[in-house]
């Protein structure tokens, strides 16, 4: 059988993820902690901030690299735009396409990301000091202005352009963003099993409006895997959407990550958005030291690799008080674990 060659990321936008390297040799190779890099991501910038270390608590204090760093993988990353200068990115961020039209963005066509949430995405996932496969690729597809509007007609055209980009290179990786249409747009559910069926599996971000995330597209379909937000006290975030089609939790608070602003440092934002990557940077992972053969296979391995160490529930909020009785507690404990798993 084939092995898996992409991954499709929707977070407050989208993901593929793909690997050249499947099959080849799986050892994990890991390196002593090197001194880092101080124009990296500013003094706050750092392997061991909570977010890396929660999905490496045996090992903490490492500078992971080959395969396990994602080495191979690319990147799709399907967003507001990402500044490939940043320094996180060492020469393995590039641009791809832009969707923009004027009615949207009225900057025509300009690659600069003015909103930055895609440079922070983008440096969750392959950041040299912030990222979860710090040695992967990143290409950059624009579709969302610096307001964060797009709309679902050009997800679904970036997703046909990617899906033509990968057969012309195959091994490659996708993340987008989510148009927040809030229903269920048939033509995307279409569009999101086509690809299914091309082996892309799909990982989403749960959403920010904590609400159930039945009411979200594409959210629950077989080859989707949902995201939800932890912080760094291991507690679900009141604003992360819930329900059963949540099948895993990651960081979502205070990420530090690249900062579009200014090259050599970070930024820290907070949201489901920012707990994708970390699936995705997973992904990755897996994709570049294993041979995957089905969007399942990887499902289900990303799945075993969430830990049973407690995770609660949110405490009561603004977002409704019987949240507790609602959500899953076999769901709320996943998180990510040791990546070597």
């Amino acid at each position: 059988m084939h092995s898996v060659k992409h991954v499709l990321l929707f977070s407050l936008a989208f993901v593929l993820a793909a690997s050249e390297q499947n099959g080849q040799d799986d050892t994990l190779k890991i390196s002593k902690a090197r001194k880092l890099n101080a124009r990296a991501l500013g003094p706050e910038g750092s392997r061991n901030s909570w977010n890396l270390r929660s999905l490496r608590p045996e090992q903490p204090s490492v500078t992971i690299s080959g395969p396990l760093a994602g080495k191979g993988t690319w990147a799709y990353v399907i967003d507001s735009g990402v500044n490939v200068d940043h320094s996180e990115f060492k020469g393995r961020a590039s641009h791809g396409k832009c969707f923009l039209e004027c009615g949207l963005s009225g900057l025509f066509g300009r690659w600069r990301d003015d909103r930055g949430h895609g440079t922070h995405v983008a440096g969750i996932i392959a950041g040299e000091v912030g990222g979860v496969a710090p040695e992967a690729n990143i290409i950059d597809v624009k579709i969302a202005n610096k307001c964060g509007q797009t709309s679902t007609s050009l997800i679904m055209k970036a997703l046909d352009w990617i899906s033509k980009d990968i057969a012309k290179n195959p091994g490659r990786v996708t993340k987008f963003l989510d148009c927040k249409d809030h229903n269920i747009h048939p033509g995307l559910v279409r569009l999101v099993k086509i690809v299914a069926t091309e082996g892309i599996p799909i990982v989403v971000s749960a959403g920010n409006q904590g609400l159930r995330t039945e009411w979200d597209s594409p959210k629950g379909l077989p080859s989707v895997i949902t995201v939800g937000a932890i912080n760094s006290s291991f507690y679900e975030e009141p604003w992360s959407n819930f329900g059963p089609f949540v099948d895993i939790l990651a960081p979502g608070v205070e990420i530090h990550a690249a900062d579009t602003k200014n090259i050599n440092n970070g930024v820290r934002k907070s949201g489901t958005s920012y707990a994708a990557p970390h699936a995705t940077g997973i992904a990755l992972s897996l994709l570049a030291r294993s041979r995957i053969t089905s969007v399942k296979e990887l499902k289900e391995r990303m799945i075993k690799m969430a830990t049973g160490r407690t995770v609660y529930p949110c405490k009561e909020s603004s977002y409704g008080s019987d949240r507790l009785n609602r959500i899953n507690p076999t769901l709320a404990r996943r998180l990510f674990d040791d990546l070597s798993t």
